[in-house]
């Protein structure tokens, strides 16, 4: 089986690193000019960095994309990680008491974690202080962080991605429907998502399949979940809404898998991936 990458603009997913109780400082990946960069000091005493992640990531990845560099840069500091598990969920370390310094987690997920239990700390004077270069990141990204809570910054970002659909050649070579090209809006999609839905030889072929929760935060359209002024729902007040659900979901009912799963005899010849 042939897969194509194809890049599409629908939105962006953003992992972020956000300071709860933070006793280390660093320039880390938003930094300054590595021309102007300072040599690490070393800690008057032991110190223990630890992180928290309500993800679930496995410490295996967390030390393979962050431990093991950080120790290579900073090796008077003793890196620790929480892996977010049974006995160990957010609620368990509150209970406990257990600290830790770093809560690493995604935009749109770590802002009712964080604010609920009052664990944020606005690092606006620490991004000066430390000489953080915020133009260095992308717009979208600062601006999304600034709007969680009156223009402060609990968070900063490590990386963010964007969401990227893989097409099966030999389906759309087996059923004689051209590759999806480059800048397609959301409309074409759908209509080569229709011509590749079908049923033969008893195997289901769904023309898209995608996460229906990450189609509504990341709609095409861009429409807010919430108004920022009023602090409510917008899925009644803006009509836009209205044109993303019934003209692109309804139309795409019946060829759009947005259960997002591979069962046997089910296969589709778009994946919408992150």
């Amino acid at each position: 089986m042939r897969l194509e990458k194809w890049m599409k603009p629908i939105g962006a997913g953003m992992t972020l690193a956000m300071l709860a109780a933070c006793g280390g400082g660093g320039s880390g990946a938003a930094g300054g000019d590595k021309g102007t960069e300072k040599a690490p000091t070393s800690p008057k005493e032991p110190v223990e960095i630890v992180f928290y992640s309500n993800s679930g990531d496995p410490e295996e990845s967390f030390e393979y994309r962050f431990g093991d560099i950080l120790r290579n840069k900073f090796p008077d500091y003793k890196v620790k990680y929480i892996q977010a598990k049974g006995g160990s969920m957010l609620n368990d370390l509150l209970v406990n008491g257990t600290k830790f310094d770093i809560f690493y987690s995604t935009i749109g997920n770590f802002e009712h974690s964080v604010l609920q239990n009052e664990l944020q700390v606005d690092m606006t004077e620490m991004i000066k202080k430390h000489n953080i270069d915020l133009n260095r990141i992308e717009p979208t990204i600062v601006q999304a962080l600034k709007q969680v809570q009156g223009g402060k910054i609990f968070a900063l970002p490590v990386s963010t991605t964007n969401l990227v659909n893989y097409y099966n050649k030999d389906l759309f070579d087996k059923f004689g429907v051209p590759y999806p090209g480059d800048d397609m809006t959301w409309e074409q999609t759908l209509e080569v998502s229709k011509k590749m839905t079908r049923n033969e030889g008893g195997t289901q072929y769904y023309g898209l399949a995608a996460s229906f929760v990450h189609l509504f935060r990341l709609n095409p359209l861009s429409i807010p979940s919430v108004d920022l002024v009023t602090q409510k729902p917008t899925i009644n007040k803006d009509e836009r809404w209205k044109t993303f659900l019934i003209r692109s979901l309804s139309t795409a009912r019946r060829s759009l898998d947005t259960r997002a799963t591979f069962k046997r005899r089910i296969r589709s010849p778009i994946l919408t991936n992150s």
